[in-house]
């Protein structure tokens, strides 16, 4: 009883219980984030393997659980695991990969030891399994957020007399009102020539009610770069790892808010870029991790897009045209729409399993369907 208990034993029996309370609160807490997530999403645990200061788990292992054969295509180089819902295809020593033939780029190199390819535990939790295991919402996203990039002073990349700013701001009003004939309310950051201030644009998508952002951008390889191309599709990196455009600073490792939402932005962005590279037939360069400001401090799931080269002259001229941006236009929506057939609520009762590869499969927590015992 307290009664019978000293000041100083009253305190440490106190303290004692809060810190169980706090240790009991952190494991509701962590699963959303933590390696659990990696058990959960499969309906049993995966042995991890220390290798190059981060956790891995042996794809031969991941493969069995999840019922797909696996091979290597060329000995201790490309690894195969593949079954009626995915295919996807690992290379040693590489953080390119390809799901469903489209490539994702993963936050740590594949790894091979003891004979066996390995993938990292971060890759599986916030890249994989939720691309292949969607998570449903609580609520049905109605509400979408364009962003076009740049604007006013800001200029964007140039090219001659063409200048993004104008370019996205041309694409967000020709994919407004298809978005809108699907059904989905579109508020855009900006509607004219305006400046804003970057940390301002996730603000605006949140005081606007988004419930996803997309942010519009063309891309540049500077001076000596006229000869890269293609789309890609970038997300919020997560907390601790690099980002795949080189960004090395420890400093920006640290858990930012977009990071909440790191799950719906792999599944939102690998849906829009698997639109585009599929509908448009431009370079796939795949869909990659940055810490822009506009996904660092968004309030929603968010993505942006770079869609094609301004840097090139022949991408410059399908950027230039109305109708190729009506095609990118479309293939955004589509994405979008997909994404959202996934995980919006309203499809979880009495829907059934969608055709594409990627969309079906068990995981977690109100998923399209339950994981394997």
């Amino acid at each position: 009883m307290l009664d019978d208990l000293s000041p100083t034993r009253w305190r440490r029996c106190r303290l004692s219980k809060l810190l169980a309370l706090l240790i009991l609160l952190t494991l509701e807490v962590v699963p959303e984030h933590s390696c659990s997530s990696l058990a959960a999403a499969q309906g049993g645990g995966f042995a991890r393997t220390p290798l190059f200061g981060r956790n891995y788990v042996k794809a031969e292992e991941w493969a069995k659980a999840n019922s797909a054969a696996s091979k290597w295509i060329r000995p201790r180089e490309e690894f195969q695991m593949e079954n009626e819902k995915f295919k996807l295809l690992l290379t040693v020593d590489s953080q390119k990969a390809f799901l469903n033939g489209v490539q994702i780029w993963l936050s740590a190199p594949v790894a091979l030891h003891q004979l066996g390819a390995y993938i990292a535990e971060v890759d599986l939790q916030t890249l994989i399994h939720p691309i292949l295991f969607p998570q449903r919402r609580e609520h049905a996203a109605k509400t979408i957020v364009l962003d076009p990039g740049h604007g006013g002073k800001d200029r964007g990349k140039l090219a001659g007399i063409h200048e993004e700013k104008t370019h996205t701001l041309a694409l967000a009003k020709t994919l407004k009102p298809l978005l809108e004939n699907m059904g989905y309310t579109v508020a855009m950051t900006r509607v004219e020539d305006t400046t804003l201030v970057l940390e301002d644009r996730p603000e605006i998508a949140r005081q606007k009610g988004g419930d996803l952002l997309v942010s519009l951008h063309f891309n540049s390889a500077g001076d000596g770069g006229s000869g890269v191309r293609g789309i890609e599709v970038y997300c919020m990196t997560p907390a601790g790892e690099s980002s795949t455009n080189g960004t090395q600073d420890p400093a920006e490792r640290n858990f930012s808010p977009g990071n909440r939402f790191d799950l719906q932005n792999a599944a939102l962005g690998y849906h829009v870029h698997r639109a585009l590279t599929r509908r448009l037939g431009l370079e796939d360069r795949g869909l990659r991790h940055a810490r822009f400001a506009v996904l660092k401090m968004a309030h929603m799931p968010s993505i942006l897009i770079e869609g094609g080269f301004i840097s090139n002259a022949q991408e410059l001229k399908l950027i230039a045209n109305p109708s190729y941006r009506r095609k990118l236009a479309e293939s955004i929506a589509a994405g979008v729409d997909r994404y959202i057939k996934l995980t919006n609520p309203a499809e979880r009762k009495g829907s059934k399993p969608s055709g594409d590869k990627s969309s079906k499969g068990g995981g977690r927590k109100g998923s399209t369907t339950q994981p394997k015992p």
